[in-house]
């Protein structure tokens, strides 16, 4: 049997997974093909194939129709073929039509040959929204090969993968292969929302849709679990936020660690707006009540007026004599904040807190 080439509108559909062709070369071995084998005029096969492959495959003479229509009627034809056949979510849809689109000058030159469709026209073709057809050229241009893969696959959805799509490659990696992808759908929802804005590893708070979320150096968070030990439970925080700071255990804002108990050692950053106060409460509470065996703090020093920070006093406090310069979780910059910062260390071994924090500015307790 001689290798027919393949035309460029065969490429608008994935191919088989392994295990989908190994069932259909076994199919074919049994029944023989079914449906034919598509090519264009020129030979070259433009619908089939997996079904070509699977019959060398088995040994079995595949069966040919020729497309006697004109070439600008390709893609709606092939289009037509596959939806029928394949059961695509309205994700796998978007993908094909940012796939067959080249409204912008030439952008899909491979494709050029087979489609002058704009991204309206591939919309409407393939059923979906325009908007869900601009979050796939996304997709495609922004995001790493193992995301578009993955809303090809069906196992991410393509309002998902264009959020993750923003952020830097590394991320984007890291995101993409994780398996569970409920996950990958609530920390894409999260970073999209902005509800949470994320520092060395906790959640800092509500703030504007357009803001990024940022992350404490190392060296703080390095420092703390010195003092501590371990770090045992984070109670505000996300899942990539945890990548940092390793802790046991944590709470997002899906299950409200205001809400939980919170025992062993504690890393706590607050969020911003009205819940530093009620998260600084319960540390203290849990640690008072016993159930907290050590924590170290972070809040902004800027607050030490409020009545929510005066509980903090009788404890040990640590002022930065620097900003500290933010790391971004996924993007290519750094933000110096605005203000300074305090930690403070509710727990038995003070002199560790000392040693390991003195470096970063004045530690000092309430005179009494």
């Amino acid at each position: 049997m001689t290798d027919l080439e393949f035309h460029p509108v065969a490429g608008i559909f994935p191919m088989m997974t392994e295990l989908e062709f190994a069932g259909l070369v076994a199919d074919v071995r049994d029944r023989g093909l079914l449906e034919p084998v598509w090519l264009h005029r020129d030979g070259r096969i433009i619908d089939g194939r997996n079904r070509y492959r699977a019959c060398r495959e088995a040994g079995s003479d595949p069966k040919f129709r020729t497309f006697e229509g004109k070439d600008v009627e390709l893609v709606p034809f092939v289009v037509s073929l596959n939806v029928h056949r394949r059961h695509l979510n309205e994700s796998q849809r978007a993908m094909v039509a940012e796939k067959i689109a080249n409204a912008r000058q030439g952008e899909r030159r491979d494709l050029v040959e087979i489609s002058t469709m704009t991204q309206t026209d591939a919309a409407e073709l393939l059923n979906v929204s325009r908007e869900t057809v601009s979050k796939a050229r996304k997709v495609a241009t922004q995001g790493v090969p193992e995301l578009a893969e993955r809303v090809i696959s069906g196992e991410i959805a393509v309002s998902t993968a264009a959020i993750i799509a923003d952020f830097d490659e590394q991320t984007q990696h890291k995101l993409a292969s994780m398996e569970d992808t409920r996950q990958i759908r609530a920390l894409a929802r999260e970073l999209d929302h902005q509800e949470f804005v994320l520092r060395g590893g906790v959640a800092l708070g509500l703030v504007a849709s357009t803001e990024n979320e940022w992350y404490t150096p190392a060296r703080y968070l390095d420092a703390a679990r010195g003092v501590l030990g371990g770090i045992d439970l984070d109670p505000a925080s996300s899942p990539m936020a945890n990548e940092i700071v390793q802790a046991a255990a944590f709470h997002t804002q899906t299950d409200d660690g205001l809400e939980q108990a919170w025992k062993g050692r504690v890393w706590l950053n607050p969020p911003y707006g009205d819940l530093p106060g009620k998260f600084v409460a319960k540390l203290v509470e849990e640690y008072e009540a016993g159930n907290v065996s050590a924590a170290v703090a972070l809040v902004n020093s800027h607050c030490t007026d409020t009545g929510w920070f005066q509980p903090l006093w009788d404890y040990l406090l640590c002022f930065t004599d620097h900003r500290i310069d933010f790391g971004s979780a996924g993007r290519e910059k750094t933000s110096t904040s605005t203000h300074g910062s305090v930690f403070a260390y509710l727990g038995p071994d003070p002199r560790a807190f000392v040693e390991a924090f003195s470096e970063f500015g004045a530690v000092v307790r309430r005179w009494t």
